[in-house]
């Protein structure tokens, strides 16, 4: 929304980090600081304001280089990409509503890599989002129940093979120790450098699953897990 770089350092008072939406200030510059003088193009998502005091996204494509006389450039390419992170928001609104979470995977090699996880998922178990990423860094089966990995494993080899659908139920550890069941469906969705991904909606299924042993309880069945 400015005229030009002068009536835009004009408005901020020659302070070009006002740019910069107050709440992602502190984030930029740790972001920034850390890519200091590596020479390697590096991306940043971050808010800033219009000169109507609007907020907007934009995407910072940047190199930070050394001049001969020691002095710092930052060279950088910015896009507005405010549709985009509203459609994201979007997005996270209508997963958030789901009664579980969604996750998407990418098998490499073999081994599965958690790529994304809504909130719903973390707080299954309940976990917050930064503890949920903490422990699955060990591994992407590290919350599900330890006699269930090797059914959950099996499952995404199953869907990887075919290229079908699959659904089943699965027990995955809470915070608390306690254990739930979890329904979950696993969609086989293509594949992204030659690796397939796989999407998956987990559903707390606790409840119903209580109820059914009551009930086979009552008729002197029991729960076979195939």
């Amino acid at each position: 929304g400015y005229q030009d770089l002068r009536d835009m350092l004009n408005c901020l008072k020659g302070k070009a980090i006002s740019y910069v939406y107050w709440k992602d200030r502190e984030d930029l510059l740790l972001k920034g600081a850390s890519r200091n003088g590596n020479n390697q193009v590096y991306g940043l998502d971050y808010r800033v304001l219009r000169k109507d005091k609007r907020v907007c996204w934009v995407n910072q494509r940047s190199r930070h280089l050394f001049l001969k006389d020691g002095r710092e450039v930052i060279m950088g390419c910015y896009t507005d990409i405010t549709s985009r992170k509203e459609l994201e928001e979007k997005r996270e609104t209508m997963i958030s509503a789901i009664p579980g979470g969604v996750a998407q995977y990418k098998i490499v090699n073999g081994v599965c890599h958690e790529i994304y996880s809504s909130d719903g998922v973390a707080a299954l178990t309940g976990h917050t989002k930064k503890e949920y990423q903490k422990i699955i860094e060990k591994g992407s089966f590290e919350l599900f129940y330890e006699k269930d990995r090797g059914r959950a494993k099996e499952a995404l080899e199953k869907i990887v093979n075919e290229k079908q659908d699959f659904e089943n139920m699965i027990r995955k550890v809470c915070v608390d120790g306690t254990i739930i069941w979890v329904r979950v469906h696993l969609h086989y969705s293509g594949e992204e450098d030659g690796c397939p991904i796989i999407y998956a909606v987990y559903h707390n299924a606790s409840a119903e699953t209580s109820m059914t042993e009551d009930v086979l309880k009552a008729n002197d069945a029991g729960i076979v897990i195939q």
